[in-house]
């Protein structure tokens, strides 16, 4: 049995007045206080106290030996009216003093020092001695009389483990403060240009070595950012503590040196080494001499065989919908092994093959491949199908190798619209890379992170 003299802090042998004034000046403090708090673990510690003060008082009266205290002091153990300032009365629910054969915690529960919303609270898996528990309705886990060990654990959370002794009357709030799995990893990002990292919406200081250490608990996810280039989200886990993360940034199409660079020029791919020289207009000349749009010479100085190529052999040129070879020469030029007469229409997307000979021995001096590529530049002309550019490449016995791009100059100038930019991309890099599943917007910042400007206006 509890002893109501301990509970209100008197001495054992004081008298029947005494121990009844000090009762129903604690009770009355109690109810106060229960009335003047918001805070819900608060008011259930006060609760708690309260019944345990009602349940003691109840026992030292049935007591023989005792005389029979007054009933209305102890009548209002489940309900207590109490007058407030204006005149009108509070209804407070207090706990049945049979609810205290079982022990209560009250866990408020915190995730690296912030406390965390009830929704989040029930995803944490409770144990109580090896037993699956869960959190009541008044916020509270039950235990058993004496030691009891309570595991908490979550896969991005540190496992939380505690004895807790407990006795029937023991109805208290306990703080677990629980601690978030990191993540730890270095960033490796190409090209190496200023970036920053983002959580949540905030910005995460850099390191000088770009060392990050990052809690998974909710968000396990990051996002890079750099002016120029895609945003890049990255999916952390917590399989590995430390680790390098590799990453290449994809430049946005408005930025990327294909678009911004000025024609003539000439890109290279930082992979394979491939070299691919731009060129707009809607006459392109092919010959020997300084102001060829495509050089014939095999070397920077002809030699003996280049002679027999003219100063401007021939020229590709746009006309309307179509696309004309014409021969301005004197030893002729060859296309798909018949002579030029004057000029002939290449067909759209077919490979046509132009040869030029030395006279004396009937052997190639030049060999060259072409391909008209023709389709809508945007979505108002797609029944009108035009030419775009053409691919000129080396044709030697076993290779074709792509060296040219001749832009037309109306599909050229798209680069400079900026709805159709990507439209632009994605006609010429499966081209040029050779890379034909690059069609995609989605794709397009992939291949572009590897195109560089090495000679813009040669």
């Amino acid at each position: 049995m509890t002893d109501i003299f301990s509970l209100l802090e008197i001495e054992t042998g004081a008298s029947e007045v005494e121990l009844e004034k000090a009762y129903k000046g604690k009770r009355q403090r109690y109810l106060m206080k229960i009335k003047s708090t918001s805070a819900k673990p608060r008011i259930r510690l006060l609760e708690d106290k309260l019944a345990k003060l009602e349940t003691a008082y109840r026992e030292y009266a049935k007591q023989p030996s005792r005389p029979k205290l007054k009933e209305e002091s102890i009548n209002q153990n489940t309900e207590t009216i109490l007058e407030s300032g204006g005149g009108k009365g509070a209804t407070i629910a207090l706990p049945s003093p049979d609810s205290l054969s079982v022990a209560k915690i009250y866990p408020l529960v915190a995730i690296d020092g912030k406390l965390i919303s009830t929704e989040i609270r029930n995803t944490l898996n409770i144990s109580v001695n090896e037993r699956p528990v869960s959190i009541k309705d008044d916020g509270s886990i039950e235990l058993e009389n004496g030691d009891n060990q309570i595991q908490i654990k979550h896969p991005d959370l540190v496992p939380w483990e505690k004895t807790i002794h407990a006795s029937c009357t023991m109805s208290v709030p306990v703080a677990i403060d629980l601690s978030s799995v990191k993540c730890k990893f270095k960033l490796d990002v190409t090209p190496r240009i200023n970036f920053t990292v983002f959580r949540d919406g905030w910005e995460l200081p850099r390191s000088v070595r770009d060392e990050y250490e990052i809690p998974l608990f909710r968000n396990k996810s990051i996002i890079v950012k750099a002016d120029g280039y895609e945003d890049q989200r990255i999916s952390l886990d917590n399989l590995s503590n430390e680790r390098k993360i590799n990453l290449n940034l994809c430049p946005k199409p408005e930025y990327c040196d294909l678009v911004t660079a000025q024609t003539p020029f000439t890109a290279k791919n930082r992979v394979t080494g491939t070299q691919v020289k731009m060129i707009s207009s809607d006459n392109f000349t092919f010959g020997r001499g300084a102001n060829a749009n495509v050089f014939l010479c095999r070397e920077k100085e002809c030699n003996h065989d280049d002679l027999f190529v003219s100063r401007e052999h021939f020229s590709i040129r746009k006309e309307e919908k179509k696309v004309f070879l014409t021969d301005h020469s004197s030893n002729g030029t060859i296309l798909n092994g018949k002579k030029v007469n004057q000029s002939e229409e290449l067909n759209f997307g077919r490979l046509h093959e132009i040869e030029i000979y030395n006279p004396n021995n009937q052997k190639p001096v030049v060999r060259k491949t072409v391909v008209v590529h023709a389709d809508f530049i945007t979505e108002e002309s797609a029944n009108q199908t035009q030419p775009l550019f053409v691919s000129l490449g080396d044709a030697k016995t076993t290779t074709k190798k792509l060296t040219h791009l001749l832009l037309f100059t109306e599909f050229s100038q798209l680069r400079n619209i900026h709805q159709y930019r990507a439209i632009w991309l994605q006609k010429i890099l499966p081209i040029i890379s050779e890379n034909k599943t690059v069609c995609s917007i989605s794709k397009i910042g992939n291949e572009l992170k590897f195109w560089v400007v090495i000679n813009n206006n040669p």
